[in-house]
């Protein structure tokens, strides 16, 4: 029996020094704020489980906002990330990898569009 547990521990060591961290994708963009489709705020993506969330979300990450009149949410937070390393990714490209998406569920779900009369 002593061996088989010496045997599990020396197997649990290597599996946890095995494991390689998973690169934090730090990305921004962006977005419209929920139920509005003309104001754009930061948001944040840090792995692709993950969705885009608004940067106030982060607040490890997050920057206090300018006092301008008018100004971007989240525009101290863009340039003190992207001065970091961080990436900014175009809404649009979001958006049709969303849809995109949506498409590729519907048509595996078999799911289709209803014929037109």
């Amino acid at each position: 029996m002593p061996a088989l547990l010496d045997w599990l521990s020396a197997i649990s060591e290597q599996v946890l020094h095995s494991k390689k961290e998973i690169p934090m994708l730090k990305q921004m963009a962006w977005l419209p704020t929920k139920g509005s489709d003309e104001t754009k705020i930061l948001h944040l993506r840090v792995s692709r489980d993950r969705g885009w969330k608004p940067y106030t979300a982060f607040p490890e990450y997050a920057v206090p906002d300018y006092r301008i009149a008018g100004g971007s949410k989240g525009y101290a937070t863009f340039q003190t990330l992207f001065n970091q390393g961080w990436k900014l990714v175009s809404s649009d490209r979001i958006v049709d990898a969303a849809l995109q998406d949506r498409a590729d569920r519907n048509r595996e779900s078999g799911w289709h569009y209803p014929e037109s009369a």
